[in-house]
């Protein structure tokens, strides 16, 4: 995919992906299945090959390269998502919630 052009829709595209992101771990189970944990896994590399903004979309490869998707418990997914998070090239629209423990988000969705 092409690059994003419009840098606030850009942002705004950012803020909310992080935000599904951010939540879907969140909702994942504690005890997920091989069947979830496969899903997720696959989820992830779906999403960041399938990222509307291209080059949004090459950052996080590279850093789901470096950091596979960790999948095996809600904490742990949880978690992974927040340090690949931190990751994102300085500079590019980081969502406040990675400040927050993922208990505290997930206190707020369920």
């Amino acid at each position: 995919m092409p690059k994003l052009g419009n840098e606030t829709l850009k942002a705004e595209l950012g803020r909310a992906a992080w935000k599904l992101l951010h939540t879907t771990m969140a909702r994942f189970p504690d005890a997920p299945t091989t069947d979830e944990r496969t899903a997720l896994f696959s989820y992830v590399h779906l999403f960041a090959r399938l990222y509307p903004c291209g080059e949004c979309a090459g950052h996080f490869r590279r850093i789901l390269e470096k950091f596979p998707p960790q999948v095996a418990t809600r904490s742990v997914a949880a978690v992974w998502a927040c340090h690949v998070h931190n990751e994102v090239p300085s500079g590019t629209s980081h969502l406040s919630i990675v400040k927050e423990s993922w208990v505290t988000l997930l206190s707020r969705v369920e």
